[in-house]
């Protein structure tokens, strides 16, 4: 295996046990760079001698014996709406004119901490709303990678990088992670809370996640970043290998599969027949009447926080907005304060029912978009699978579980009790296990000579 097909947890390993140097892997990554990123445009800023230096300054370390974190010498890239000290942040706004951050996002505190060393900047749609930036799928170029974590979930895929930072507001890991075909994940909000250092959308809603190419790697990153602490108090059940016990699964019928494209929804139900044939209890699970009551008030909650977010910058210049973010923004404005609260009221009703029925299960199971990335570039795709999770704050990953007969990859999302992503993340593996789905290589990068 190449060192740029290599994953975090093998990176690591090779690092610490001296089999592989730092400097080597930034040098593998900025040749793949170079041959691949001209073509799916993921990355909007790289500086390929500040990563050298940075891959040797970690190889010193090492060879003095100094003890370093879990991701040390290891080139990890972020989603271009975070700040880290002396890059310039666009937050995919067209034309828009970068910031030079002075400190890093204290949300990614946890990353430094751990030694990662940064790759780049990925791009992302326009203020991380649902307008389109320049990446391509590496699947097909004519097909979205998804958004808002466009360059994230494609570079990864790519292997431009093992893993990559990103963000959800609605589905802007998941669905990208799933077009891209590659794990996505994102945790709990009060996990990790992307505030200070972060270009906000809808505040309530945002939420840290990030991609890696297999749940190991995601389960590693996790721990890295986060510590192993605050679990929840069902992590003695949690199981620790392969079919110990078997999974209890609520399977997410009403609201997701009817709005799923056909052969995504046979897919889907097929990966539920084939987790129950292996010994897991999978269930439809009942999904509260709150639910209906709460799509009637998503996008005025969403509307009203991103407005309060970029009013000023749109009485400036509303011409600097992509349409879509334009049209939400001017939606907001038009929702009044009481508006507003009503619907967070209904919102809670339906975060206190949910919490209720998943205490039923190890974990939810549903499409994670509602088909294979769609041909064309003037969309990224519908997040109905993905909002409402983020909406409530519950963490949810995204596994590889099959292609279309077109050779798309087609995703499956477990979502997960609040708190207790690590439980999550040992499910998640566990049916990535039994799934056993190949790991194809992408289809357009693998007809182009490199």
């Amino acid at each position: 295996m190449k060192i740029h097909e290599l994953g975090l947890r093998e990176l690591s390993e090779a690092i610490k046990a001296k089999k592989i140097r730092s400097a080597e892997i930034a040098e593998a990554l900025i040749q793949r760079h170079e041959e691949i990123d001209p073509r799916i445009q993921a990355v909007t800023w790289f500086d390929g001698d500040e990563l050298r230096a940075k891959a040797h300054a970690v190889d010193h370390r090492i060879q003095d014996g100094e003890e370093l974190g879990p991701l040390a010498g290891i080139p990890i890239a972020i989603k271009d709406i975070y700040d880290w000290a002396g890059v310039p942040t666009g937050g995919g706004i067209p034309n828009g004119r970068p910031w030079m951050p002075q400190q890093t996002a204290p949300v990614l505190q946890g990353l430094e901490e751990a030694g990662m060393i940064l790759y780049g900047k990925t791009a992302t749609t326009d203020r991380a709303f649902i307008d389109p930036c320049s990446t391509r799928n590496p699947w097909e170029f004519q097909h979205t990678p998804g958004g808002s974590s466009s360059g994230s979930a494609a570079g990864v895929s790519a292997c431009l990088f093992p893993a990559a930072v990103g963000s959800q507001t609605a589905g802007s890991v998941i669905r990208p992670a799933a077009f891209c075909g590659v794990v996505g994940m994102t945790v709990s909000r009060d996990r990790l809370r992307p505030n200070r250092g972060v270009l906000p959308l809808a505040p309530s809603f945002d939420s840290v996640g990030f991609f890696t190419r297999s749940v190991e790697d995601a389960e590693f990153l996790l721990a890295a970043w986060c510590g192993d602490d605050g679990n929840g108090p069902e992590v003695a059940q949690v199981p620790q290998g392969p079919y110990e016990r078997p999974l209890f699964l609520g399977f997410a019928r009403r609201g997701f599969i009817e709005v799923t494209e056909d052969e995504t929804a046979h897919k889907t139900i097929h990966a539920a027949k084939v987790l129950s044939d292996f010994g897991s209890i999978v269930h439809v699970l009942k999904i509260p009447e709150s639910y209906d009551h709460f799509l009637e008030c998503h996008r005025q909650i969403f509307a009203y926080e991103a407005a309060r977010v970029h009013r000023i910058d749109y009485q400036r210049n509303p011409d600097g907005f992509s349409p879509h973010i334009r049209t939400l923004v001017e939606e907001g404005l038009e929702v009044t304060e009481l508006e507003y609260f009503r619907g967070r009221k209904v919102l809670e009703h339906f975060r206190q029912d949910m919490e209720a029925r998943i205490t039923e299960v190890d974990a939810i199971i549903l499409p994670a978009a509602t088909g294979p990335a769609p041909l064309g570039l003037d969309s990224t795709g519908d997040p109905s699978c993905n909002a409402p999770w983020t909406a409530i704050g519950f963490p949810a990953i995204t596994i590889p579980s099959g292609y279309t007969e077109n050779g798309m990859p087609i995703g499956l999302q477990l979502i997960g009790r609040p708190h207790a992503e690590k439980h999550l993340v040992r499910v998640a593996l566990q049916v990535e296990q039994i799934l056993n789905t190949p790991k194809n290589a992408p289809t357009a990068l693998s007809r182009v000579e490199i």
